[in-house]
């Protein structure tokens, strides 16, 4: 069964489907992870570190139980084609997450599976009348793809209508000009070792960031501390201008 086919599934069991916390806004996130090939180099180590963040960022949300409570998660996984890994559920219920690299990279078409998957969910919050804060979409890649500049306008869109919000941490290899024309720049880390993949910083500042925003108000400014891009960081902000203003 295609994704798209699931999501009408699961859009018609959320009619009578029992959800939590109604009175409190919801906080959508969705993760979009690369399980291309290249994601096994290194003696698979890519993977095996990307897996061991994610599933403990799971851990650290739910330390927080008023934010936990607050936080639906899917999880998609794309090499050429894309694949649901975690379908929507509240955070506390996320299954730990077991993914093999190999394959192509088609990041776009990842990415529209993952906007597909968060029209479908607004609209269940809207038909329940549960409000919701502004989703968030997580991509991890290490690709190169020469194909997503359509779908780089929808996220800008989309984003600047306020119906998603996106975070990309760009691994080792990753193609600038691919992550430059996706994100406009935008809410980029890049892990700082060119031979390191140690996902875990920028898995616990995501942590830290979705349990601010999800006991918050909606429209509230959220500030929160780290060390990304300081001394010992091993990620950074990474220098896209030369892509963005080609």
């Amino acid at each position: 069964m295609s994704i798209e086919k699931k999501l009408e599934k699961r859009f018609e069991e959320y009619r009578t489907s029992a959800v939590r916390n109604v009175n409190k806004p919801r906080l959508p996130i969705i993760m979009v992870l690369d399980k291309s090939g290249s994601m096994a180099d290194h003696g698979g180590i890519p993977m095996q570190n990307l897996l061991k963040s994610v599933n403990r960022f799971k851990q650290d949300v739910c330390m927080d139980p008023k934010a936990a409570e607050c936080i639906d998660i899917a999880i998609l996984a794309f090499d050429e084609e894309v694949y649901l890994v975690q379908d929507w559920c509240c955070i506390e219920d996320m299954t730990p997450v077991n993914i093999t690299a190999e394959g192509g990279t088609d990041i776009a078409k990842g990415m529209n599976a993952a906007i597909n998957m968060l029209r479908h969910k607004t609209r269940e919050y809207d038909q329940a009348g549960i409000q919701s804060l502004v989703p968030h979409v997580i991509l991890v890649t290490d690709g190169e793809d020469d194909g997503v500049d359509h779908v780089a306008k929808l996220i800008k869109k989309r984003e600047s209508e306020g119906k998603m919000r996106m975070f990309t941490l760009a691994a080792p290899n990753y193609d600038k000009e691919t992550i430059a024309t996706l994100t406009q720049g935008e809410r980029v880390l890049e892990l700082t070792d060119p031979s390191g993949y140690d996902f875990s910083e920028f898995f616990d500042f995501m942590a830290i960031s979705v349990k601010a925003v999800s006991t918050s108000a909606p429209g509230e400014r959220v500030r929160i501390n780290h060390n990304i891009g300081r001394p010992g960081s091993s990620c950074r902000v990474p220098n896209l201008d030369k892509w963005l203003n080609a």
